[in-house]
């Protein structure tokens, strides 16, 4: 062998001892890698590698509009002033166990909307004799979720609130903003 492979040889080995080195014994370099989180309707498609044996959190959170009114007996809204806009926050949280050290799966964040939120809470509506509270519309600037590591047992709630930043996690994305229109003759009513 020549000096000039034995010092490229020993370079080698010494890069190696070094990475060795920033590592104690059996601890591993964490590689947790964020191949997909994107947003679909009605949550999140998650891919993530690297993650061992480590249960990864999946937590979100959105706020609705909830755009209420009183309908009569014909299908019209009154235009008097039994209406209402109230907010309602649904949120979820689960931990899931790797496969093969890969967690791939969708979270989906439901959240229970229609007109029993308009005649009960959060907007507890009172119409007039024949009249029923209706759920008009609802919108939100959009949902939150957030992945991270956790040391939650699989299947359990969990958070991310602070989670060790650790390759590519903690992570959040913002989904875009949806609505949609129920009722759409009585819509005039909330400009």
């Amino acid at each position: 062998m020549s000096t000039r492979s034995n010092a490229i040889l020993t370079g080698l080995a010494l890069a190696a001892l070094m990475t060795v080195g920033a590592f104690g014994p059996g601890e591993a370099r964490a590689a947790f890698n964020v191949k997909k989180f994107a947003c679909t309707d009605p949550g999140v498609n998650v891919d993530v590698s690297g993650l061992g044996n480590t249960n990864l959190c999946i937590t979100g959170s959105v706020v609705l509009d909830l755009f209420c009114a009183c309908e009569n007996g014909g299908g019209n809204c009154p235009s008097d002033a039994h209406k209402q806009t109230t907010s309602l926050t649904a949120s979820r949280s689960l931990s899931v166990q790797p496969q093969n050290g890969r967690v791939r799966t969708q979270f989906d964040l439901l959240a229970e909307v229609g007109d029993s939120n308009c005649s009960g809470n959060p907007a507890n509506l009172v119409c007039p004799g024949g009249q029923d509270a209706k759920l008009v519309k609802f919108e939100s600037d959009g949902a939150m979720f957030t992945i991270c590591t956790t040391a939650a047992a699989a299947g359990e709630p969990c958070s991310c609130e602070g989670a060790p930043t650790v390759g590519d996690l903690p992570q959040t994305q913002t989904c875009p903003p949806f609505s949609q229109d129920l009722i759409p003759a009585c819509l005039g009513l909330f400009p």
